[in-house]
Formats: C-alpha cells, structure tokens, sequence
C-alpha cells in the first residue's frame, strides 16, 4: 500500500464514497503503475466484477467517465484514464511541485516522519560473541539492526537498542582449555587477538584430539559451577573483548540503550527451567530437558543438556521474558543470521507457551551471509575479515580519492571517514536482506556507479549549488518551510523536474515499506533514484542562471534534495558530507 499522503488520500476517500467501499478497502486496492507513463495510483477493477455484472475492461472506461468531474474538483489529478481493467490517476504536476517541495521544506530530517507514540519496539542487534574481534561477518546485523532503530523512531516508536552478546556457554570452556595449554604470557598481555588465536587453535587441535571436546565441557561446567580462577579469567576475556568493540562502534555511529550478555540470564535461566517443570511443560529426553513445540516439522526446544549445563536456547528464553516485562514492548525483533531461523521458530513458540501474549510481535529479522569466493566466513577456521581492517581500507582508499580528485579540500580527514565508512554500510544495506553477499573488494569499494559515495557526492553537490545560490545550509528551528513560495513552484513542469519530484514523492512510501518489511533496501534504493534523477535535472536544468521565480523555483527543489538525501542517508546510519 503507498504512503498516506494527501494525493493518496484524496482518492482513496473519492473511491470510497462512489463505489460504497469501506475506506480502508479503497486504499488496499489502490496500487503503484508497472510503469511511469501509465500514471501515478490505479485502481483495478476485477474485484468489482462479479458486484457490478460487468467485465472489468467496461467498469474502467465507465468509472473513468463518472469519476472525470470529482476528480477535477479536486485539483490533484489529471482526467483518469481507463487503460484495460485498470482506472488510472496522474497527479497534476504544478499539484505535485507545491506539495513534495513544502512538505520536504518543513524541516532537514522531519518528511515521511510519524508523531511520537506511546509504544515501544525492542531490537536485538549485533550481538557478537566476545573474546572474538568483530569480523565483516558482524557488519550486516550491526548495520541493518542500527537502521531499522532508526527508522522505528522515524515513525514514531519509541526505541530499545539491544547489543545482547554471546558472553557465556560451551565456546568459554574450549578457550579456557586453550588458555591453560597454549598461551605463555601474563595476563595483562591478554587481547582480543590473542584470545581469537587461541580460540582457533582450540578448533584445529580438536580435529587430531578429539578428546579435547570432553576437556572443555568438563572446563565450561566448572565454570558455570562458580569456580573463582576461571571466573576470574572470563571477566577478562569480557572486558578486553568490549573495549575491542568500542571504537570500531563509535566509527560506524551505533550506539545501543543495553549492553547485556547470556550471563546476565543464567539464574533467570535456572529459575525458567523450574517454572517450566512446574507448569508440567517440561520433560526428560534421553537424559535431557526439553519442551514440546506442537508444531509439525519443529523439533522440540532443549533447556538443558544431558550432562546438566544449559543452553543459549534457554538463556534467549529468559531473556525475552525479561524484555516484555521490562519495556512492555508491541514488537520485539531479533537481528540475526538466516541460519537461526528454525531456532527462532522455537524460541516464539514456547515464549506463547509461556504466556507471551499475541499482542507482543515476535520477529526474526533473517539476513544472509558475507561469503569469500564461494566459501562461508568462518571464526572457527581462521577464514575471517575484520571489521577493523575493511573499514581502515575503506577510509584509506577514500583520502586517495580525495587526494586525486580535490586536494584543496579543507576537511579531507572528516570525509575520507565519512565516505570510507559510508560506501561500506551503503554497499550492505543496499542489498536485499536476506540474499548472501560475495565480500569482493573491487566492488563494495567501487566509488562509482549507485554506491554510498554516489549519494554522498549528490548530496555535496546539492550544497554547491545553494551556496552560490546564497542559500544557508543550515536549518533554523522553523526549518526552511519559509523560503516556500507555491506560486514559483507551478513552474517546476519539465520531464527532469517532475521525474525527480517523483523521485523525492516517493520517500515516504519507501520508509513505509522498509518499516513494515524490515528492509533497509527500500530507502537505499529511493536514495540511488533520487541522486540519480537530480543528476538529469543538474545537467538539464539550469539553476543559478535561471532568472526570477524560476530560479527561485529550482533553487527551492534543490534544497528539497538535500533534505531528502541528508535524512535518507541518516536512517542509513551515513553521514552526508556538505563538500567532497
């Protein structure tokens, strides 16, 4: 369904009253044009037929004809236009100019923005396993969960941002295994890298030794019993690995409202399991605690493990609990990779078991993997890119372009940053979700074509040409809907002007699209169309030698484009550099 807009309403309500729809129906049914030239909105007629007792082709023509006097009323549309069993609207382009030019004139980051609401949306994101440095493989949770927080509170949601990492289970017993047998240093030498090593060592030792598996369960339960030196040494691996994380965060702007782990949940964890037994859900299973599920194809939900230790399952378990009676939250959405889809299946159903009520949206967020070549990142095997590395390369290949193309600029630290780091988040958001990436160089820095940087330098270039147009760039409290002049708007009719007000109309139903589906790609792809369509109308379309109202026109419709760029980029998590 397109955004709600006044366009968009107007004929929804027209429909409504002349077919004696329910309003809401109306609205459903109206769709988006397969392609431009057929119109804007159209209204399909099969589901009038067997109503009517009518084709849909004669229902068209006949609506298009009774309709054709309201619709002029209205000033919004052209005629409708009977194509085939489709009523189709065009929006009237000076209509189309005055609206989209005021509506993205009332302030740098507030079109396609809802009123706040009093309704909270919890998301789990990032979420890396500690005594690991963060590799490639935990950008695309980390910058698709920071997204959506932004877009949540865009529409008006107040927001919860969950950094829940993997800071307890079977992996602390492998490395306390590695550590006892491998590493010869003190403890203050200590590092992410350091632990990281041993964590792979553990991994290709055990291929040889498979007795080794037996000695990290064995470490994990003395862990998990309170054993004081081995807790000792997981509050370090703890700490170094957070102030690992921190700065590559910082650099990526992500911020989170709770920092937990699985450790926080393990007497929750304890104290579900009894209440489970309790309420007769629970039962043994060849030695183990599990939960029947009920559904066809899901295997059970396992508490507890035959040798007594607990699971993430069941940490996750109480954690979720935890988070509905703590934040009262209408959506609860979980960031994570594809692979833990059958997880999550299990995880919702026993939480409804729990009394979790339907009212509480439960929803696994899946993406797909970064792969090298054809092979899966893997920790475990070594076969890793970290986060650390690809950013500093992509903030290194920025200056040189810098360097290249404009070495007089001033601020040239402060935009390697912003485009390096941008055309890595960009290259990631940009694709749909759940597709696997091939992490390739030559192509997730490629700074030509409908990248990061292509936005960045439209944006940039939007700012040029309302500098020499002695237009401020900064926003005052009453944002810029001031310089808004309708009458000067009804002269932006040209194909390049009306295809990018298009563009620009757009936005809000993109952010609409990427709310409901949970899809950064929505607005990243709006944003390519608008840089796109601007960069016709720059060519195409003088701005500062225009003379009168219509370079204050196009001047207007330029400031339009750097509002839409500037907050699109924003709910990306990219920064949008004024020069480049």
């Amino acid at each position: 369904m397109p955004a709600m807009d006044a366009f968009f309403e107007d004929l929804a309500a027209i429909l409504s009253r002349h077919l004696a729809l329910d309003r809401e129906q109306a609205a459903i049914w109206i769709e988006k044009p397969r392609r431009p030239e057929l119109g804007d909105y159209a209204f399909p007629c099969f589901r009038l037929a067997k109503t009517l007792k009518q084709p849909p082709v004669a229902i068209a023509s006949r609506l298009a004809d009774e309709l054709g006097p309201v619709i002029e009323e209205t000033g919004s549309f052209e005629p409708p236009r009977a194509i085939g069993p489709y009523l189709n609207f065009t929006m009237k382009p000076e209509r189309l100019a005055a609206y989209v030019v005021q509506a993205t004139l009332e302030g740098t980051h507030g079109y396609g923005a809802l009123p706040s609401r009093d309704e909270t949306v919890v998301i789990d994101f990032s979420s890396p396993n500690i005594a690991r440095p963060l590799s490639i493989g935990h950008l695309r949770s980390t910058v698709i969960g920071n997204c959506l927080e932004q877009l949540f509170h865009h529409v008006g949601y107040q927001v919860v941002s969950i950094n829940y990492l993997g800071d307890w289970g079977t992996q602390f017993g492998k490395l306390l295994t590695a550590y006892h047998r491998w590493f010869e240093g003190g403890l203050g030498q200590i590092t992410v890298s350091v632990l990281f090593q041993l964590y792979v060592r553990y991994h290709q030792e055990v291929e040889e030794h498979p007795e080794l598996e037996d000695e990290a369960r064995a470490a994990f339960k003395v862990l998990e019993a309170g054993d004081e030196e081995s807790l000792k040494l997981w509050r370090l691996f703890r700490e170094v690995s957070l102030k690992g994380m921190a700065p590559l965060y910082e650099l990526l702007g992500v911020q989170f409202k709770d920092i937990s782990g699985e450790s926080f949940y393990n007497l929750a964890a304890e104290q579900m399991i009894d209440r489970l037994i309790q309420n007769n859900l629970a039962e043994e299973s060849d030695g183990a605690l599990i939960i029947r599920t009920g559904e066809k194809n899901l295997g059970p939900f396992q508490l507890r493990k035959s040798d007594g230790s607990t699971l993430y399952s069941t940490r996750d378990l109480a954690a979720l609990t935890d988070r509905v009676e703590k934040y009262d939250p209408v959506k609860i959405l979980y960031v994570v990779g594809s692979e833990q889809r059958d997880h999550f299946r299990k995880l919702f159903n026993v939480a409804r078991q729990l009394g979790v009520p339907e009212s509480v949206e439960l929803r696994h967020v899946p993406f797909g993997l970064y792969r090298l070549g054809k092979l899966k990142i893997s920790t475990r095997a070594g076969r890793v890119l970290f986060m650390e590395d690809v950013l500093a390369k992509a903030v290194e290949l920025a200056r040189g372009l810098i360097e290249e193309k404009n070495p007089s600029l001033k601020t040239k630290d402060q935009v390697a940053h912003a485009v390096g780091v941008g055309a890595i988040i960009f290259a990631d958001l940009v694709n749909d979700r759940e597709k696997n990436i091939d992490f390739d160089w030559e192509a997730i820095l490629n700074f030509d074509g409908e990248t990061g940087p292509y936005i960045q330098y439209a944006h940039a270039r939007t700012c040029g040409v309302l500098k020499k147009g002695g237009q401020r760039l900064e926003i005052d409290e009453q944002g810029s809907a001031s310089s808004f002049d309708p009458a000067a708007t009804g002269l932006l009719t040209s194909e390049e002007e009306q295809a990018l007000l298009r563009a620009l109309h757009a936005f809000p139903e993109s952010i609409v699209n990427a709310v409901s589906n949970c899809r950064p790609s929505c607005i990243a792809q709006n944003l390519i169309t608008v840089a796109r369509m601007f960069s016709r109308f720059y060519h195409n379309c003088p701005v500062i030698q225009a003379s009168g109202e219509q370079r204050a026109a196009r001047l207007m419709l330029t400031r339009a484009v750097k509002n839409v760029l500037q907050g699109g980029l924003k709910l990306l998590g990219i920064e949008a550099p004024t020069s480049m």
